[in-house]
């Protein structure tokens, strides 16, 4: 893990790209780290969810984790370095 953001990957084949263009707009510092052979899960009180990404602030806090880039990743970027509402 860098400097700047990094976006934990524990599937190789999520497509992060949305992701990294709203980083790159915003001129906000992502490395991404395929993590390989790592089975995380989670539980949200509704059950089990696999969570394929983990998305790290420099200071290592998680931003967010899901399965998946939100709709919205420009507004997730925007709220994770304090710019959002």
């Amino acid at each position: 893990m860098g400097e700047g953001f990094t976006l934990l990957r524990f599937d190789s084949a999520a497509d992060v790209a949305a992701l990294e263009a709203a980083t790159r707009l915003r001129g906000v510092p992502l490395g991404v780290l395929d993590v390989e052979g790592a089975d995380i899960a989670t539980d949200d009180g509704n059950g089990l969810v696999l969570s394929g990404l983990v998305l790290s602030r420099p200071d290592q806090h998680v931003a967010r984790r899901g399965v998946r880039v939100p709709d919205d990743p420009l507004g997730l970027i925007d709220r994770v370095r304090g710019a959002g509402s």
